[in-house]
């Protein structure tokens, strides 16, 4: 992990302003925080401690307050030290109940009344401790504002997009190595193997998610990981792994076709190789989500692949904490979505057809739109499933 604050002390305190103008706009007085990649975003914290409570609390007006377990003082005091905008914090130790050392810690600044916002979408928000809170801070009433930092965080910076692009190169790396693991008699544990491998030794950092790894009928299962089986001729393989760099993850996913190949599977992979190159040809600000996500379903339709269930053809990605790499109130390309594409926005822009207990097949790439078209984040693959023949 590199030991400096992942973005200048000035970007920090422009993201601040601007959250603090959001807040403005609907009249919060306070924004309570427990999301990790929203703490990450505004202060720069990051641990992998992501089980263990910790709260930023930003007011309107005044003192940014954080509270975490008190093995995390480390992480801390290297961030405030080096530009964090965290301007006070408390810590809790393993005996202490977390919940009231941070109330102590708003009642020691004078918060905790008028509209409070809290993030009641996020994984991490116990419903114990939500119900406490509002116990405790009789003086405020309680809003849903879990979407005030997540759309700060659709529009990547320069800075951001540079981590996603080191990021994306480090996802080529391993997908190469694990591509060029896949044979048959080998086993799906060593193309994981191999592809880890490579993206260590080329600089990645862990991901928010095990990568997605199986071979044969297991590939039709959502979000399998391998099985230590070997791969036998005519299974297909799929590998899906992110780079990640300070957090930043940039997703990729590939399927393999080993040898002999089913007309069928032949058939839907040149189908989802057409509709996915279609619908990046179809990125550019301006367009809508809906208008792409049907530029990929024509395609898959015109080659006879109908009566598809309603999912998503990618979403949008950036910093990434347990348990997915996904924004959790991001942005779906999903069927008629009015969501406009603006540049700056980072996708995982995935197009797969899975055929239950049969095999599944899929390829991707992540993509940042830019005005006039998107930027490949995943350069110098083949487009399209591979052919192992």
């Amino acid at each position: 992990m590199e030991t400096s604050l992942p973005f200048t002390p000035a970007e920090f305190r422009e993201r601040l302003s601007r959250v603090r103008t959001e807040m403005a706009a609907q009249s919060l007085d306070l924004l309570i925080l427990n999301a990790p990649e929203n703490i990450y975003y505004l202060t720069g914290h990051e641990t992998k401690g992501v089980f263990a409570n910790q709260y930023l609390a930003v007011p309107r007006d005044g003192p940014v307050l954080f509270m975490t377990r008190r093995i995390e003082v480390g992480n801390v005091a290297r961030v405030v030290n080096g530009g964090s905008p965290i301007d006070d914090y408390a810590l809790y130790g393993d005996t202490d109940d977390p919940l009231d050392v941070f109330v102590g810690l708003l009642r020691r600044h004078n918060l905790g009344r008028g509209r409070i916002g809290v993030e009641t979408h996020s994984w991490y928000l116990l419903v114990d401790h939500y119900e406490r809170l509002k116990a405790a801070l009789t003086a405020g009433t309680f809003v849903d504002a879990g979407a005030v930092v997540e759309a700060q965080r659709l529009i990547k910076s320069p800075a951001e997009l540079e981590y996603h692009r080191r990021a994306g190169r480090i996802a080529v790396q391993a997908m190469r190595a694990g591509v060029a693991a896949v044979r048959p008699g080998e086993s799906d544990g060593a193309v994981i193997t191999a592809a880890l491998a490579a993206m260590i030794e080329a600089g990645g950092e862990w991901s928010a998610a095990w990568p997605n790894v199986a071979a044969g009928r297991r590939t039709s299962l959502g979000h399998a990981t391998w099985a230590n089986v070997p791969i036998a001729p005519g299974e297909t393989v799929l590998i899906e792994l992110a780079g990640v760099v300070r957090r930043y993850h940039t997703p990729l996913w590939r399927s393999i076709l080993v040898g002999p190949i089913e007309p069928e599977q032949r058939r839907l992979a040149l189908a989802i190789r057409d509709a996915n190159e279609a619908g990046l040809e179809s990125l550019r600000a301006g367009v809508t989500v809906g208008d792409v996500h049907e530029t990929i379903r024509s395609v898959l339709n015109r080659s006879g692949f109908k009566n598809l269930p309603d999912i998503r053809f990618g979403y949008t990605v950036g910093i990434g904490f347990p348990p997915v790499w996904s924004q959790q109130r991001g942005i779906n390309i999903v069927r008629g979505s009015s969501v406009v594409l603006q540049p700056g926005m980072v996708f995982h822009f995935v197009t797969f057809i899975l055929r239950e207990d049969r095999y599944g097949i899929g390829q991707s790439c992540s993509v940042t739109i830019t005005q006039n078209g998107h930027e490949n984040l995943t350069p110098g693959l083949e487009p399209g499933p591979l052919f192992l023949e």
